[in-house]
């Protein structure tokens, strides 16, 4: 590489270590929502867009030569500040909590997220846009022999990139504490962590391949969060003790019992209370295992010894359908309990679906029983929380036609398909106890009467009678509804807000475009920079948008998408530069009729790509893959982003080319194309994926580019 290029490559390299760092920091800090990587995607791209921008309007009207020399000086500031910057907005994060008095493993609200995104991307993103519009400074006029070195700055920039996503995913996302101690910021990493857990003592916290985990002692209790999110405490044996019998207890022999998540927290213990139940307990993250072990009292970890239990690192999902293969050669399950927390994240939605719930009746007896439960309130259901509650019991019912519920502020769903376990009243488990000698403190005569309020009970029931939407992997409702639920706590119109998402129609949308490109089309006819700046400005909105929806389905069939979400933007960002080399070497000979004819081409390609992803979601959804299969469609899914970075890159490059590769319109392009990525981002995250599906946002991604294309073919 000629050393030219080395300013352009670096920056791509340096900027997108720091923009994975700052991805996965703030995903603790947002309590593991998959919204935040939208919001900090989008808002990187928002200001990287506004530096490129602002040096377009400054920095062209330099017009001495000997300003390349500052130049240069501008480029080695910007990297010694990017040397400050990376480190600092990462230990600035940890406070924001403590400043704005938010409680540990308390969630915040989307405005808050949104603001956060804004407010820490802004340094880094607006100096990586800045620096980009200096690095295309020397060449702002160019002659015929020589005209493609804008779009080898873009391909070197993307390369960058692409080396950076590829260094963190494959070294330093392996030793990133050891880095912090090499570079001398032990000490403050850790000092920055007890701080964001104040006043809350941090007695354990490590980075994980699938999240951060954070282990607080208070009084001698324990309290371990997962990407902020509260996961366990011990000692709190109304929820395990509510988590796990009345599953047992309404099977009137539980002999296999799986148990998805939540162990540590005290299930464990109350499920060996039952004398023949054999327990396959499954924990994705291996660390919460060896953390709890090396820091837990033993009375707590003493369960994980006991040979009725066997503890499975995996993936709850995978497990489920591996489970599916081998029933005909081991006994199905008679009980599943499932103890990963409300659909707070995409992650947890995956065990609440459609798709899971028929998954885990394959692996159930005839009679067995499935049980989870849900927030909600005592006495009083708004309007968000009846929805979540009905979707529930509505995605429930596509699998289990008996299900029973129990109101409070935890509500208990327990469901199967047999009809004669017995009454589901207080005296009915007043009598399994005392039958089975189950020593409770909770789930006992005294509590129960009070528990199962039969008036309570109708009342919800009436509820639950009314249809909710169906919960599935590639629309995630729950996790919608939760969302809608959670915000209306911080502010009830915002919750209002949101919740009406859901009713917008997908044709309302498609109408809105085509009005909006119709506009665009008139005014195109006369100012062909109107055509192609729309056009860069739709590639990045849907580059984007795919981005999203790559990162988001992923997580919905994998589950371990914070491991690899560098990977996926090395990935993506190769393909970038991939696609700008394609375009330059398709352009060699500056044929404007041929370069547009290959534009047009691309936008085609472009609608064909986006039915991919609907494609491997209706050919995979029900698939039980095993063995190398399952590595065949982690290769096809690794493809889509090195793909949407080569049709964005392609077609970025040949706009470039259209327009005569003059920097100056080379940078105003780059500026509508991270703009667009960055509402893309926004949309995606907030609005599109929750309220219409993968599928549907995928096939808008498509009609986005057919109308890109009718745009230059009709107008």
């Amino acid at each position: 590489m000629e050393i030219r290029w080395l300013s352009p490559f670096f920056l791509g390299l340096i900027s997108t270590l720091a923009q994975i760092m700052l991805l996965r920091e703030l995903n603790g800090v947002f309590g593991g929502n998959e919204i935040g990587y939208a919001f900090v995607l989008g808002s990187w791209l928002l200001w990287v867009a506004l530096g490129a921008a602002a040096i377009r309007l400054l920095g062209y009207r330099v017009k001495n030569v000997k300003v390349l020399l500052f130049i240069g000086f501008l480029l080695f500031i910007g990297f010694l500040l990017f040397a400050i910057l990376i480190p600092s907005l990462i230990f600035l994060s940890r406070y924001l909590k403590l400043f704005f008095n938010i409680h540990p493993g308390e969630l915040v609200g989307l405005p808050w997220m949104m603001g956060v995104s804004i407010l820490v991307t802004a340094p880094l993103s607006f100096l990586t846009g800045a620096m980009f519009a200096v690095c295309c400074l020397p060449y702002r006029k160019q002659n015929s022999r020589n005209n493609d070195y804008v779009t080898k700055i873009y391909y070197a920039e993307s390369l960058g990139s692409a080396s950076g996503g590829a260094l963190f995913s494959f070294v330093m996302v392996y030793f990133l504490s050891n880095l912090w101690i090499g570079l001398g910021l032990g000490a403050l990493d850790a000092k920055s962590k007890q701080a964001q857990w104040s006043p809350l003592k941090v007695a354990a916290y490590t980075d994980s391949l699938y999240g951060q985990l954070t282990l607080t002692e208070s009084k001698g209790e324990y309290s371990l969060y997962e990407n902020g999110g509260h996961s366990f405490t011990t000692g709190d044996f109304l929820s395990s003790e509510e988590m796990t019998h009345y599953a047992m207890l309404w099977h009137p022999n539980p002999k296999r019992v799986l148990l998805i998540g939540g162990g540590m927290g005290g299930a464990l213990e109350e499920i060996l209370k039952y004398r023949s139940a054999q327990i396959d307990y499954v924990e994705l993250d291996p660390k919460i295992m060896s953390l709890s072990g090396a820091n837990l009292p033993t009375r707590y970890t003493k369960v994980l010894n006991d040979p009725r239990t066997r503890v499975i690192n995996m993936d709850g999902r995978r497990f489920v359908k591996t489970a599916q293969m081998n029933v005909m050669t081991k006994s199905p399950y008679d009980v599943i309990i499932i103890g990963v927390g409300d659909p707070h994240t995409l992650l947890q939605n995956r065990y609440y679906t459609k798709e899971f719930f028929a998954e885990a009746k394959r692996v159930l007896n005839q009679d067995g029983v499935i049980s989870f439960s849900a927030q909600s309130a005592a006495d009083y259901l708004s309007k968000e929380n009846r929805q979540s509650l009905q979707s529930f019991y509505s995605t429930l019912k596509t699998s289990f036609k008996n299900i029973k519920s129990l109101p409070g502020d935890r509500h208990i769903f327990v469901a199967s398909n047999r009809n004669d376990f017995g009454s589901w009243t207080a005296a009915f488990f007043e009598q399994q106890i005392k039958q089975r000698g189950i020593n409770t403190q909770f789930v006992s005569k005294a509590y129960l009467p009070a528990r199962f309020d039969p008036y309570r009970i109708a009342e919800v029931e009436k509820i639950l009678s009314v249809p909710g939407w169906i919960n599935t992997d590639e629309r995630p409702t729950a996790f919608l509804l939760d969302t809608s639920l959670w915000a209306s706590h911080f502010n009830t119109g915002f919750g209002e807000w949101f919740g009406r998402l859901a009713n917008i129609s997908f044709l309302f949308v498609i109408g809105f475009i085509v009005i909006l490109f119709l506009f665009f089309a008139v005014w195109s006819r006369f100012k062909k920079n109107v055509a192609m700046g729309t056009a860069i400005f739709v590639t990045g909105f849907w580059g984007m948008v795919y981005q999203i929806l790559i990162i988001l389905a992923f997580q919905s069939i994998f589950g371990y998408v914070y491991q690899k979400i560098g990977l996926i933007i090395a990935l993506f960002m190769l393909g970038l530069a991939g696609g700008s080399w394609i375009a330059q070497k398709q352009s060699h000979n500056n044929d404007q009729k041929r370069i547009q004819k290959i534009f047009n081409s691309s936008q085609v390609w472009g609608m064909f790509y986006c039915l991919f992803l609907p494609f491997i979601f209706l050919v995979f959804r029900d698939t039980v893959l095993k063995g190398f299969q399952v590595d065949i469609l982690f290769f096809v899914f690794m493809s889509l982003p090195f793909l949407a970075g080569g049709m964005v890159g392609w077609q970025y490059g040949l706009a470039v080319m259209l327009l005569g590769n003059e920097s100056r319109s080379a940078t105003g392009l780059y500026a509508l194309d991270v703009l667009g990525a960055a509402l893309g981002a926004f949309l995606a995250g907030i609005f599109l994926v929750p309220v219409f599906g993968i599928s549907q946002v995928s096939l808008l991604c498509g009609f986005l580019n057919f109308a890109v294309f009718l745009i230059f073919v009709l107008f």
